[in-house]
């Protein structure tokens, strides 16, 4: 009997441990639902594109098509899918019509070095000068596979130019690699992707550029891409506006992550407005020739007002995929509802779907992220940030867009209003750290949660300067080591400047004496233990290349501290481990032939 009331006392303790955690990690507050479709709003209740019926031989080209993109069957490939575009009626674009005003893009060699930064304290500075105030996509930011992370910028309105920059260094220092320019025109906003697609890899844009003087708005779209050096550069008209509209809010996404680059396809998304600037249909494009053509459809009913669409795709392993569209509807000035387009990659032309996320509600602001499959797993985690009634929320899906949890918290209490939302899901993250979140809060604050749906995790602030307000800031992620950490660039009041803080990113290493010393030395972290900074110093007695990294008690490499060639000094670099759990790391110092390990202890 005894044993039995120990066993009970302990299995109470423990459901009790288990609630608490849950509760405790949990942001979804205790009315949000979960719904595999939300309400139309009454005046959506009609038809519009209606899908056509598909004869069997059309479905079995559909079949093959994904098998030839599989096996990078080029030649075939461009076969049936040009057999399906015919079916379902979409052209590419006719260049007949390219404006004669088109931009230039050429490779730029800026070696610059920039001072380092911080996640608290001194933000790194990426570009220098005035931007756009159009509010969305002036900025974005993009992991690529290399292991750089690339940025681009669209700058002020007088003389405006579109600047691509690539940090090698997880942040550390930016170089600014590729250039567009406009001539009389500009640049309305501009958005980025890597193409990753074998030996062949492209930083590539989508951009909105045309008159500024209204009533026209008569923006074209363009695509325009680098190697990613910057060299190479590649420009392609996507789509002339229909007559008394123009094109804004483009994006871009590519699907190379599965695909040989002859079997790579390119997605584009982007809203016609009329000449006071109100949605008039949302049109995807796709390219299947690595961005030099291109086809283009309107998705939906043209009568709505669609705003700041964004196009991704989700892939089960070894299967087709489905295009997305999300959008936020507006339909008064209270009352606006997220709604998401879905469609076959191989279509494109018909058969839109319409999913009706949320009901009721002023959601505005939306920012959409899939977490892709990777060759290991399958992810089927989708991510929507928003506003509603100016407040941070978000929605989630872990069924690929089946069911939907909404209105998770993003913003508490004082951080609301909220002025824009961004986000990103991280594909090969493993563990509790795959999700990333920003919202600007009170117009000032730039806030980072990082973690896993429906638990994003503490709030961060890493603007160290003054957040313009009026600019999307923009989230991905990085690795050091074998952490994914998060890595956010946003915009300094005016707007100007471009600034960029790594959540992994070392806070400096500088030399702390001028004497050469005599012989190489690895010191004893201090504090030690410590949380959740440290500092490490070490003597270099002749130039060389230097490493020092982190590893944890398993021996698996979680951070790197240097890596990079060194004047011979004493150094000391300092070690934030803000996303590291508590436990024992060690830290290995290797320059020429020298090497040494010493322990530290990480306690919060």
């Amino acid at each position: 009997m005894k044993l039995l009331n120990i066993i009970s006392k302990l299995f109470l303790v423990t459901a009790l441990f288990c609630c608490t955690y849950i509760y405790g990690q949990s942001d979804v507050p205790p009315d949000a639902v979960t719904v595999e479709q939300g309400t139309p709003d009454p005046s959506e209740m009609r038809t519009y594109n209606k899908p056509v019926e598909v004869p069997q031989y059309v479905k079995q080209w559909t079949i093959e098509l994904q098998n030839a993109r599989f096996a990078n069957d080029v030649p075939k490939v461009r076969e049936l899918q040009s057999k399906i575009d015919e079916f379902y009626g979409v052209k590419e674009t006719d260049y007949s019509t390219t404006p004669l005003d088109k931009p230039t893009a050429y490779q730029v060699t800026d070696p610059r070095e920039l001072p380092l930064g911080d996640w608290y304290n001194t933000d790194v500075t990426v570009y220098t000068g005035g931007l756009r105030s159009d509010g969305f996509r002036q900025l974005a930011l993009v992991n690529g596979d290399d292991g750089n992370i690339y940025a681009v910028i669209n700058t002020s309105l007088s003389n405006s130019t579109t600047r691509l920059y690539r940090s090698t260094n997880n942040g550390v220092t930016w170089s600014n690699i590729g250039t567009v320019t406009y001539g009389s025109y500009y640049a309305q906003a501009v958005n980025i992707s890597y193409a990753d697609s074998g030996s062949v890899n492209r930083i590539t844009l989508l951009i909105s550029y045309g008159s500024e003087a209204p009533p026209t708005r008569n923006a074209s779209i363009w695509y325009i891409s680098w190697r990613t050096d910057g060299s190479m550069a590649q420009i392609a008209l996507v789509q002339s506006p229909p007559s008394g509209q123009g094109f804004r809010d483009p994006w871009i996404v590519t699907d190379g992550l599965y695909y040989g680059a002859g079997s790579t396809y390119f997605y584009g998304v982007y809203v016609a407005v009329n000449s006071s600037g109100v949605g008039q249909a949302i049109y995807v494009c796709r390219s299947v020739s690595f961005g030099t053509s291109w086809t283009t459809y309107a998705t939906v009913d043209p009568s709505w007002d669609d705003q700041y669409p964004i196009i991704d795709y989700k892939q089960i392993l070894g299967g087709a995929e489905s295009l997305y569209v999300v959008t936020s509807r507006v339909f008064s000035t209270t009352t606006a509802g997220i709604r998401i387009f879905k469609n076959s990659y191989s279509t494109m032309g018909s058969g839109w779907t319409t999913v009706y996320v949320t009901s009721g509600g002023n959601y505005r602001k939306q920012h959409f992220a899939v977490r892709h499959t990777n060759t290991n797993t399958t992810n089927n985690q989708m991510l929507i940030t928003c506003t509603n009634d100016n407040n941070g929320v978000y929605h989630y899906s872990v069924d690929a867009g089946i069911t939907w949890s909404l209105n998770a918290t993003l913003a508490q209490g004082q951080e609301n209003p909220v002025a824009f939302t961004t986000c990103s899901l991280d594909s090969q993250a493993a563990g509790n750290n795959y999700g990333k979140a920003v919202f600007i809060s009170n117009g000032d604050s730039v806030i980072y949660r990082g973690g896993v749906l429906g638990s994003l995790g503490t709030r961060v602030k890493v603007n160290s300067n003054v957040n313009s307000g009026v600019v999307v800031p923009s989230v991905s992620s990085y690795r050091s080591g074998s952490t994914t950490c998060g890595a956010v660039i946003y915009a300094g009041y005016g707007p100007t400047n471009v600034y960029y803080d790594g959540e992994c990113l070392i806070i400096g290493i500088k030399p702390t004496q001028n004497e050469i010393p005599v012989e190489y030395s690895l010191n004893q972290n201090y504090p030690n233990p410590f949380n959740p900074t440290t500092a490490i110093s070490f003597n270099i007695p002749k130039a060389g290349h230097v490493s020092l990294k982190i590893y944890d008690l398993l021996g698996n490499e979680v951070a790197t501290l240097v890596n990079t060639n060194l004047n011979a000094s004493n150094y000391v670099v300092t070690w934030d481990a803000s996303a590291f759990a508590s436990g024992v790391y060690f830290y290995k110092l290797i320059s020429g032939d020298f090497t040494d390990v010493k322990k530290m202890m990480l306690v919060k």
